[in-house]
């Protein structure tokens, strides 16, 4: 039986519409302030425990232990780090400049494809001039959805990652290594680690992640560049725009933010995007398998649990943890399992000195992931 249409889901859905539409959106369509609110709603989901004193002293003896270690792996110098215990909340606004420069590209393209999908449709002259309102509204609107939709996927990031490199890239910056300590310990009493050592093991990832990025100044531009040049062909497919806007059940609050979901609308991928796609993975891919060589040299197996802890996090990589799920749902890029065993067998088959030299210069590493196989 139909259920009688509830007027209070309904306000309560324009009242937070409403609320949202209304903040100012700075230049560049995007409201990242929607963003950041988005994502801390997602965190409050879960508690958010703020992080004692002797977990920071804890985690700066793992990162003093992990630069010494690095100094006997790898060639490639540290820069000068602070190490830092972080609660949930602490890893996004940590984080957030750097997400915003990787993000940016996308969240206006998906704003810009659902704006211009509705204002292309073929309609007559007195009705454009009717509708022009309402399509300023729809420009806002989506640009509310695209905050919606990154806020949730840092949120979801946020709940889960174990530090500011989990996604293979330093996203608090240079000078800043740092564990998030709630999640660090659900995921040792969750898969029966000893918590000490996998904060060592994931402080010397930290560390040798920072160390890769300062010495080649190019990887994160190019990483960008990539990022921007796939959001930049994305398109939207506005006969399934005008389906969903007839599917949806203004009964159910949370149907147009699942209607407008990131992947849900866009059309197949062209071959720059899928080029600039294949470029992203090959990086981040070499740059993982780098730093899991690198680790398994650095702690020598002065980490006694290390082989365990090893095979837990790619477990989780091969089950789809935090950042398989976020590249997999803002830039349909797959990490495979396999490709970063491989990567890190590819590392280990070289010479120290060769191994970190050919960061020098993108011309000197693999052009394609079927080279390191």
């Amino acid at each position: 039986m139909e259920q009688p249409f509830d007027m209070s889901n309904l306000g309560a859905m324009l009242q937070q519409l409403g609320a949202m539409m209304q903040r100012t959106v700075p230049e560049g369509g995007i409201d990242w302030e929607g963003v950041r609110q988005a994502a801390r709603a997602t965190i409050a989901q879960q508690p958010d425990p703020s992080v004692v004193g002797a977990e920071r002293d804890r985690v700066r003896a793992a990162s003093e232990l992990a630069q010494l270690w690095l100094d006997g792996a790898t060639g490639l110098a540290a820069p000068s780090l602070q190490s830092a215990a972080w609660s949930r909340s602490e890893w996004l606004e940590g984080t957030f400049e750097a997400w915003k420069g990787f993000l940016q590209p996308i969240a206006l393209s998906m704003e810009r494809g659902v704006t211009e999908t509705i204002a292309a449709q073929d309609l007559p002259q007195e009705a454009q001039a009717m509708l022009g309102p309402m399509l300023a509204i729809a420009g806002r609107l989506a640009s509310v959805m695209a905050a919606q939709q990154v806020g949730q996927a840092l949120g979801t990031l946020a709940r889960d990652s174990w530090s500011t490199s989990d996604v293979g890239l330093p996203l608090a910056g240079s000078g800043v290594t740092a564990l998030v300590t709630a999640n660090t310990a659900n995921f040792a009493e969750q898969n029966g680690l000893d918590l000490r050592d996998l904060e060592t093991y994931l402080a010397l990832r930290e560390a040798a992640t920072q160390r890769l990025f300062h010495a080649a100044p190019w990887l994160a531009a190019r990483i960008r560049d990539s990022i921007a040049e796939y959001a930049n062909g994305v398109h939207i497919d506005s006969g399934r725009l005008q389906e969903l806007i007839g599917e949806l059940d203004l009964q159910d609050p949370a149907a147009l933010q699942s209607a407008l979901a990131v992947g849900g609308l866009e059309l197949p991928m062209t071959a720059g995007q899928s080029s600039a796609i294949a470029r992203v993975e090959l990086l981040i891919t070499l740059i993982e398998g780098w730093v899991d060589h690198v680790v398994e040299a650095a702690h020598g197996g002065r980490i006694g649990s290390a082989g365990v802890i090893r095979e837990a996090l790619r477990r989780r990589r091969a089950t789809g943890g935090p950042a398989e799920r976020t590249f997999a749902q803002l830039l349909s890029l797959e990490l495979r399992p396999r490709k970063l065993r491989e990567a890190s067998e590819y590392w280990a088959a070289m010479d120290a000195d060769a191994r970190d030299a050919a960061w020098r210069h993108p011309d000197f590493l693999p052009s394609s992931l079927d080279e390191i196989s």
